[in-house]
């Protein structure tokens, strides 16, 4: 991307003489010009008014992102100034428009992502641009590409799945954030209390005293298995857009359609059923359909799963997946007639909880 290069020779390099204005203007530039996949209609926009009676204006504003850029982030307290400004736009575009905006802090070097947890700010990851030359270009642009997830749709390579869905991704970390606000502000409620306990009491039973009851996995849990659920409905063809959330988690498309046990109602479709949780599910399918899974020619569930449960956790809980080349082998030994066998996984009868259900859409997946 050489023609973005001089552009971010001015908004990447803190200088005397370069100035926020500087920052703002190619940063703008740079945005617009950026192969992120946004229609002519939603280039940049610099300097926009709130328009909710203030004189207030967005530095920057890209499709659901808005920019807050300053001078020199080195600067005492310039992100303690920075910050609240940014809060107050977040939540403007949010009461105005009913979507959920990430923000970033900026000096065209440091990058510093938020989103809005419960109506407070958190920042979620950072990005520093190193140098400005082709190549810190073009992480830069993958790195705004996985939060907007605006650009052309991807193969869900098994790269592609951990760079833009994995624990590092931009775009986990603000779905994750939410989802953590939303369990902080709604775990309270009944029906979600008696999941998690369910959710426990089974992990308990299965691995002793290798699980503790943490709701940090419980939450990475949720979030990954409705992540899955989602795929299992783009992988058929089924758009879970035009379906209520609670009807995408209870796979009620599967049902009409007489397929059973393909996604059900478990432990982790308590978003679902709480006030916040639906625009979370939907902001998940929107996410997920930049993914042409139709295309998929690999276990991408196993890649998802790898990609958010770390291998600390993983070795914890036991959980392990065979690797393709032996399942292949005694797939190709021992199943001769497919068609009319009946065949028993001894670890697949093993699996509980979140493992189960991956398990199960793996088979959606394959077939």
């Amino acid at each position: 991307m050489p023609s973005l290069v001089p552009l971010a020779q001015i908004f990447a390099v803190r200088s005397a003489t370069r100035t926020e204005a500087d920052v703002q203007q190619n940063l703008g530039a740079f945005l617009t010009l950026a192969p992120l996949g946004l229609a002519d209609n939603q280039v940049s926009k610099v300097e926009v008014p709130t328009g909710d009676g203030t004189r207030r204006r967005i530095d920057v504003e890209y499709g659901r992102l808005i920019v807050e850029v300053k001078e020199d982030l080195t600067v005492a307290n310039a992100v303690a100034k920075a910050e609240p400004q940014l809060q107050g736009y977040l939540k403007v575009k949010r009461d105005a428009t009913g979507d959920e905006y990430a923000g970033i802090v900026t000096d065209g070097v440091e990058w510093l992502l938020y989103t809005l947890a419960s109506d407070e700010l958190k920042q979620v990851q950072a990005f520093k641009m190193k140098r400005a030359d082709a190549d810190s270009v073009e992480r830069l642009t993958n790195w705004l590409d996985g939060i907007l997830l605006t650009g052309p749709k991807l193969r869900p390579t098994p790269d592609r799945i951990e760079e833009q869905l994995g624990a590092n991704s931009p775009r986990f970390r603000l779905d994750r954030a939410r989802l953590e606000a939303l369990y902080n502000d709604r775990g309270n409620d009944a029906e979600t209390t008696l999941k998690r306990e369910l959710w426990a009491r089974l992990l308990r039973m299965a691995l002793g005293t290798n699980f503790e009851d943490d709701a940090a996995l419980f939450l990475d849990h949720t979030l990954l298995v409705i992540e899955a659920e989602i795929i299992a409905h783009l992988v058929v063809g089924i758009d879970p857009s035009t379906l209520e959330s609670d009807a995408v988690l209870a796979g009620a498309a599967f049902k009409s359609a007489g397929i059973i046990g393909v996604v059900e109602a478990d432990f982790f479709d308590w978003p679902a059923k709480v006030d916040g949780g639906p625009a979370i599910i939907a902001d998940l399918v929107r996410e997920l359909g930049q993914f042409t899974w139709k295309d998929v020619e690999h276990d991408v569930l196993k890649h998802l799963y790898e990609a958010i449960i770390s291998p600390e956790t993983r070795k914890g809980l036991g959980e392990y997946y065979t690797a393709d080349w032996l399942a292949k082998a005694i797939v190709d030994e021992r199943v001769t007639d497919p068609l009319n066998q009946r065949v028993m996984d001894p670890a697949f009868m093993r699996k509980s909880g979140v493992s189960r259900d991956i398990a199960e859409l793996q088979l959606v997946i394959a077939s």
